[in-house]
């Protein structure tokens, strides 16, 4: 009785550190509005999360933000939203560090950046399934924090602001702090 007690408050404490299994559930799928190619089917990352529109905010070197950052705890997993197959893959990289993009049949393209790792076995041209892990979350390149940075470019294009597309599957269940 007190080794299953004990076991009971390891899991917890590892849940609740930010830590995940190997096997995380996947999201689930959430019905995209009719011919918006750039909608998502899975919110990219688990609760607890949040995120604030950061589009065109200013960065280094005269840069504008072109993504959405969505911040929570490093390691958790990270989904692919749409079906589709890995079109780039970096690693190490000075701003973005480790990231991937998903592309969907009609060109648009989803990229994660600042991953800590890849999923096992994913490379340019792997194929990925809507709520697949991809990656874990983490801060490499010019990340501050551990968070997602999260751009969509539909039908292959300039980015989008994608604050309102996250926004229409959010995930983020922002929890009390726990001091």
């Amino acid at each position: 009785m007190i080794a299953l007690a004990l076991a009971l408050v390891v899991v917890t404490l590892l849940m609740t550190s930010g830590l995940t299994f190997g096997h995380a559930a996947p999201p689930p799928i959430k019905p995209r509005p009719y011919g918006y190619p750039a909608a998502l089917d899975v919110f990219p990352v688990d609760p607890s999360c949040f995120y604030a529109n950061s589009w065109g905010a200013p960065r280094s070197g005269g840069r504008k933000h072109q993504g959405v950052d969505i911040i929570t705890g490093r390691g958790k997993p990270i989904y692919a939203v749409r079906d589709g197959r890995i079109s780039k893959k970096y690693s190490g990289g000075k701003l973005a560090g480790n990231g991937i993009a998903v592309q969907t049949g009609d060109g648009t393209y989803f990229f994660y950046a600042h991953l800590s790792a890849f999923a096992p076995g994913l490379r340019v041209g792997s194929t990925v399934k809507a709520g697949q892990v991809i990656g874990q979350i983490g801060m490499t390149g010019a990340a501050g924090s551990p968070h997602l940075h999260f751009e969509v470019h539909p039908a292959g294009g300039a980015p989008v602001d994608p604050t309102e597309i996250v926004r229409s599957v959010d995930g983020c269940k922002v929890s009390e702090r726990i001091s």
